[in-house]
């Protein structure tokens, strides 16, 4: 006897106002990221800081952050299962101070561009469970591992 096929439910797309709706206040919803690992990390950041921040100089639409958590679910805050970049990006957002990045108080925007610095300690979710985040829910359209050798 053949097995009955599953049936795949289609889930209707939430809108922003919906998720704002579901979601918590960002008010509170501090970084939670752990300090860099050693002073090589820092270097490779103020590099990077340094050269993004100088090739947008002229502009004000987006948001540059290192070692700052992403609030991207409500499953997430259950689980206190936290995801920070070493380093992103947002486009098309005001560049001002935050605590945390939290995607839906910021119209449901996630980082266009995000850089890990791989460390020993660190490297397996990097390349793991942080990328197939990064590229499943996020859909973060650049992504690259840093590495004491250099781009991987």
């Amino acid at each position: 006897m053949l097995a009955p096929e599953k049936v795949q439910e289609k889930t209707t797309p939430l809108t922003r106002q919906q998720l704002a709706e579901l979601m918590p206040s960002a008010q509170g919803l501090l970084s939670d990221e752990p300090e860099m690992e050693h002073s090589l990390h820092a270097l490779q950041l103020l590099i990077l800081v340094s050269c993004l921040t100088r090739l947008w100089q002229d502009r004000n639409d987006y948001f540059l952050a290192w070692n700052l958590t992403v609030y991207y679910s409500r499953e997430q805050l259950k689980s206190k299962d936290f995801r920070g970049p070493d380093l992103f990006l947002v486009k098309g957002v005001e560049n001002r101070p935050r605590p945390s990045w939290v995607v839906w108080e910021e119209g449901g925007k996630y980082p266009d561009l995000i850089v890990e610095l791989l460390s020993e300690s660190t490297a397996k979710v990097d390349r793991g469970e942080k990328r197939e985040l990064y590229e499943r829910v996020f859909r973060t359209p650049e992504y690259s591992l840093l590495s004491n050798q250099g781009v991987q």
